[in-house]
């Protein structure tokens, strides 16, 4: 396992230190880690323990992450990394460093998707930014369409020196509730907010990921109060993917919250589900026709440049 100096962080006394990647601010003993278990104060120093050792890197179509807006049914290299910093409270079974890992160094990363023609590289899994010198690293090396999935739970200095390097940022939001945040990791809703504002300013592609929760979010008030926030930030063209792990049981309601959404003025919200090829298709805003169909597989692509036939550009990165 390799380990190399953290960014972003000050030596205190008695060889203590303070990370300061993400709000958690964690003020670290030696030898010991942080929230996320990946930054570890080594003799007064932070260094990240799984520098160059992602979980694994794929090749699949840009519609197997669920990404609707960025080049249809084209191929990008998928890279997990483990660890988060949005960790349960009491959450005694969390250890990064058990994940098992493969040595990839960041320059390996970029040749494997040249070598596999890749259209571009996504960041997916768990949280990269906790491993944030090695994606750095990665992004600084690639000229392909760089996409980083994330919690969006970091400062506001780390995301800034990344920015240059991406295209597109794809967010998941957990609740639009604080208290929900406060309550099971600590953390504060708005500095995730306030991050897809940042990215929204510095023209950065945002799809935005919403996830149902049995017996927590099955009402509408969650998705209504997320659509008229990014309405009112990130502006109508933003889209919004509803989805739950277990979608079985609520069918109904999910279509219920596409609807309220897309009632409210979102242009392009999607929902994944059997049977429901609507869901998963994009429409055109203007004379709303479907411009990319998506079903069985099978993908019908009708933009010309980016735009749908009736000359309306439609959002993304085409």
């Amino acid at each position: 396992m390799t380990m190399k100096e953290a960014e972003f962080y000050k030596k205190l006394n008695d060889k203590k230190v303070h990370c300061t990647l993400c709000p958690h601010s964690c003020i670290i003993e030696n030898g010991e880690t942080g929230i996320c278990k990946v930054r570890m104060n080594v003799n007064g120093k932070l260094k990240n323990l799984l520098y160059n050792n992602p979980k694994k890197f794929y090749l699949r179509k840009i519609e197997d992450f669920s990404v609707y807006h960025v080049k249809p049914w084209s191929y990008f290299l998928g890279l997990d990394v483990s660890g988060t910093n949005l960790v349960l409270k009491n959450d005694d079974l969390y250890n990064p460093e058990e994940d098992e890992t493969i040595s990839l160094p960041s320059a390996k990363v970029y040749s494997e998707a040249e070598k596999k023609k890749a259209t571009g590289i996504i960041l997916n899994e768990d949280e990269p930014l906790i491993n944030y010198e090695y994606i750095k690293e990665v992004l600084k090396k690639s000229d392909k369409i760089n996409l980083l999935r994330t919690y969006g739970y970091v400062e506001e200095e780390p995301l800034l020196e990344l920015i240059p390097y991406l295209k597109g940022v794809v967010i998941d939001i957990k609740s639009m509730t604080p208290d929900f945040y406060e309550n099971f990791y600590s953390a504060d809703l708005d500095d995730i907010l306030s991050n897809l504002k940042l990215l929204k300013r510095h023209n950065i592609w945002i799809e935005v990921f919403f996830e149902i929760l049995p017996n927590m979010d099955e009402s509408v008030y969650d998705v209504r109060k997320l659509t008229a926030w990014i309405l009112n930030n990130l502006g109508a063209e933003t889209p919004l993917h509803i989805y739950a792990k277990d979608n079985t049981k609520i069918q109904d309601t999910l279509k219920k919250m596409r609807k309220t959404s897309m009632d409210a003025g979102m242009y392009y919200v999607y929902l994944d589900l059997p049977n429901f090829d609507e869901g998963r298709s994009t429409f055109c805003p203007n004379c709303k026709k479907i411009v990319i169909e998506r079903k069985s597989g099978a993908i019908i692509n009708s933009l010309l440049d980016g735009r749908c036939k009736c000359n309306r550009e439609i959002e993304g990165i085409w």
